[in-house]
């Protein structure tokens, strides 16, 4: 729950509290509360329902797919086929698992009701390892981009401090005349 969401919420509520203590019928007062426990539930609650968790993973899965179109990956390409093959297998293998969860959240009208919750927690706990295998994706590749990026400027310091050397003269060689 993001702080924003927090702060508005939690200013409902008291605004709510307050206006029902001028509410006369304990009737309305009831519904009134009733309403605000309803809100509150679906609003915290609402972040391990199964189609938000899906919609996690698919953002999830676009940030990584935007690393691997980085300029730095495609030099990875050829220092280290391995890893790039099996970062992306398993990049597939999750779209893939993505999908089949979205299509397994659809079929979810048809489950009778009493698997119907069992059904959308098992959908949901998925959805949510899956996200965590991509989140370690993420890592693996953010480390070896690194690791290039490092060999790169290694690289890059080696042939200054060669050119450097190059063009300095002997110590004591070197005399300017005004």
């Amino acid at each position: 729950m993001r702080n924003e969401d927090l702060l508005q919420l939690s200013t409902f509520i008291i605004a709510t509290v307050v206006s029902l203590n001028s509410v006369g019928s304990d009737v309305v007062r009831y519904f009134a509360l009733l309403v605000v426990f309803g809100f509150l539930a679906r609003h915290c609650l609402a972040p391990i329902f199964p189609g938000t968790r899906i919609r996690a993973l698919l953002r999830k899965l676009e940030e990584t797919e935007e690393a691997l179109g980085l300029p730095l990956y495609a030099a990875l390409k050829d220092r280290h086929p391995h890893f790039v093959l099996q970062v992306e297998l398993d990049l597939i293998a999750a779209k893939l698992l993505a999908s089949h969860l979205q299509s397994d959240l659809l079929h979810a009208k048809r489950v009778p009701w009493k698997r119907y919750l069992p059904f959308l927690r098992g959908i949901s706990l998925k959805a949510a390892r899956c996200q965590l295998e991509v989140k370690e994706l993420q890592i693996a590749i953010v480390l070896a981009l690194e690791s290039e990026r490092q060999r790169r400027y290694n690289e890059t310091i080696r042939d200054k401090r060669a050119v450097i050397s190059s063009l300095v003269p002997l110590q004591g060689a070197l005399v300017f005349e005004m």
